[in-house]
């Protein structure tokens, strides 16, 4: 709706347009073991006030006005690869955002030692242990330092 007032022979506009909100999300993590539990934020812009998400695992889409709608947290608790989608959703309208392929979830019997960054793991607690290439030499002594730590740490 656009409203129009004349004030003092000046013609002043001003607008009650909405738009439809632009849908966009982010995950905490995008890849682990199964359970993996996954925190989706909406970063939308376009004030939506309804929010709906499909997390591509089979499980019920949820649809609602709250923050717990807004920002859910999800569990994937079988290995695959999911595509998420959210809608955004004010009184102007609706708009969709579609990741494929963004969650991966892979059984634990799938544990590869090669790479852990990023990867939620069991609960097993972490023994930090390194090794050095060199152990005694001369000033100024350049010395390289390997983790060997288990219970795959994350930091």
């Amino acid at each position: 709706m656009i409203a129009v007032a004349q004030i003092d022979g000046v013609e002043e506009y001003t607008t009650d347009t909405e738009y439809a909100p632009d849908a966009e999300f982010s995950a905490d993590v995008i890849w682990g073991y199964a359970p993996l539990t996954v925190k989706f934020t909406d970063e939308s812009t376009g004030n939506p006030t309804e929010w709906k998400w499909n997390f591509g695992d089979g499980s019920p889409i949820i649809d609602g006005t709250t923050s717990d709608y807004q920002n859910p947290t999800h569990t994937y608790e079988k290995a695959g690869v999911y595509e998420v989608k959210e809608t955004a959703i004010n009184s102007a309208g609706r708009n969709t955002e579609i990741k494929p392929h963004y969650i991966t979830v892979k059984s634990p019997e799938e544990i590869d030692d090669s790479d852990y960054s990023g990867f939620q793991t069991s609960e097993e607690e972490p023994d930090a242990e390194f090794s050095a290439d060199i152990t005694s030499g001369y000033a100024p002594l350049t010395v390289k330092f390997t983790d060997e730590s288990t219970g795959h740490p994350t930091e």
